[in-house]
C-alpha cells in the first residue's frame, strides 16, 4: 500500500460545542507531543509516498506548536491543510500563512449567526470566520478555501443561502456531510416533516444548477441521494451514501491518533475505532496495523460502516485522484 494523505489530530481540545461532536468543549486532554510528531515526518519521509498532511482535533489551533509543524511539514516538501471552526482565525491567520499552510477547511453550517454559531455553540463564531479569510486572503490571496457542512434538520432551510455566502467569499469548494442518525437522537430527520425536507433539498438542487463558482466534492451534490427512492429513505433516517464497491480510500488514506499511538486508515474510522473488527491486536507496529485494518476494510467496510461521507464514498469509487501521478490537484478533491 502506497498512502499519500496522512491526517494528524494535535488535540482532542475544543472551543466549539458542535451537537454532533464528542470533543464539544472538551479542556485538558490529550495533545499531540513534539516527539510524537517528529517521528510521524520521520516515518512519511521514509516511507516517501505521502504528499498531504492534514491537521485536525479536536481543533487544532488549540495546540501550541501548530505553526511550528506546518511549517516543518511545508519545508519537508508536503502540502498542508487544516480542519477548524474557525474561530481562532483572526489569531493566526497571518502565522498560518507565513508557515506555508496551502488550504483551510472550515467547518461552516448556517449563512447566519443564529444558525451557524448555535450549531457550532461559539457566539460570534461566523463573524471571525469572515475575518480569519479576510486577513488569510489580504496575506495571500490564492489559499485555498473550503466549508464542510453538517446538514441536518436544524440548517436543511439555509441550504440555499449558505451556497450564496460561500460565493460571495470566494471559497474554492465544499463538501457537504449529512447528519448519521447514529449521531444523535436529536439529530433524526422527522417524517412528518418529509415533504418540506424534499422542497429544500430540491431548492438546494437548483441554486446548485444556476451558481457553481464553488466546487461541490465528490457525491456532495446529491447528499440526499439521486433518486426519489433514496431520497425518500435519506428522511426516513434509512439511507447513507457508501462507496459502489471496495472502498478503495483505505489504501491512500491514513488518519493518526496520538493519545493511543495509533493509525488508522480512514479518517472516519478515526471517530469509530470501536467499530472496526480487524483482528490487528497481534501486530506491534502501527503502520503494519493500519494496512491490516485497510486489507479488512476494505472488503467489509461497506457493510459495517454507519455510511460514508459523500467526499469519501466518491474518493474511494475514484482513488485515481489520491495516487503519486495525480497528487497534483488533491487539494481540490479532497
Amino acid at each position: 500500500m502506497n498512502p499519500t494523505v496522512m491526517f494528524v489530530r494535535l488535540s482532542e481540545n475544543c472551543n466549539a460545542g458542535c451537537f454532533m461532536c464528542y470533543f464539544a468543549h472538551q479542556h485538558g486532554l490529550y495533545n499531540i507531543t513534539d516527539e510524537q510528531f517528529d517521528s510521524l515526518i520521520q516515518y512519511m519521509n521514509d516511507k516517501g509516498t505521502y504528499n498531504l498532511i492534514r491537521f485536525t482535533g479536536g481543533e487544532p489551533l488549540l495546540h501550541k506548536n501548530i505553526i511550528n509543524y506546518i511549517k516543518k511539514s511545508h519545508d519537508a516538501g508536503y502540502q498542508t491543510s487544516i480542519i477548524t471552526n474557525g474561530y481562532l482565525l483572526p489569531n493566526y491567520g497571518q502565522k498560518l500563512v507565513d508557515a506555508g499552510l496551502d488550504q483551510v477547511i472550515i467547518s461552516i453550517d448556517g449563512s447566519k449567526p443564529e444558525i451557524h454559531d448555535k450549531l457550532r455553540g461559539l457566539k460570534g463564531g461566523l463573524e471571525r470566520v469572515k475575518k480569519g479569510i479576510e486577513i488569510m486572503r489580504e496575506q495571500n490571496p490564492y489559499i485555498m478555501l473550503r466549508a464542510n457542512t453538517v446538514v441536518s434538520p436544524y440548517n436543511i432551510a439555509d441550504m440555499v443561502d449558505l451556497h450564496n455566502m460561500l460565493e460571495e467569499l470566494h471559497f474554492n469548494s465544499w463538501s457537504i456531510i449529512p447528519i448519521r442518525p447514529t449521531d444523535s437522537p436529536d439529530t433524526l430527520w422527522d417524517p412528518k416533516d418529509i415533504e418540506f425536507y424534499k422542497e429544500k433539498y430540491n431548492e438546494f438542487l437548483k441554486n446548485i444548477d444556476k451558481h457553481n463558482s464553488v466546487e461541490l466534492l465528490g457525491y456532495s451534490k446529491a447528499w440526499a441521494g439521486e433518486t426519489n427512492d433514496e431520497i425518500s429513505k435519506t428522511f426516513n433516517n434509512q439511507f447513507r451514501i457508501n462507496p459502489t464497491n471496495k472502498c478503495n480510500l483505505v489504501d491512500y488514506v491514513r488518519f493518526y491518533i496520538p493519545d493511543k499511538d495509533l493509525v488508522v486508515p480512514c479518517n472516519c474510522a478515526a471517530h469509530r475505532i470501536n467499530q472496526i473488527e480487524a483482528d490487528y491486536s497481534s501486530e506491534s507496529d502501527k503502520y503494519k496495523k493500519a494496512d491490516i485494518m485497510a486489507e479488512w476494510l476494505k472488503e467489509n467496510g461497506k457493510s459495517h460502516c454507519t455510511g460514508c461521507e459523500p467526499l469519501n464514498a466518491y474518493v474511494a469509487d475514484n482513488p485515481k485522484i489520491l495516487t503519486k501521478k495525480d497528487f497534483k490537484l488533491s487539494l481540490i478533491h479532497i
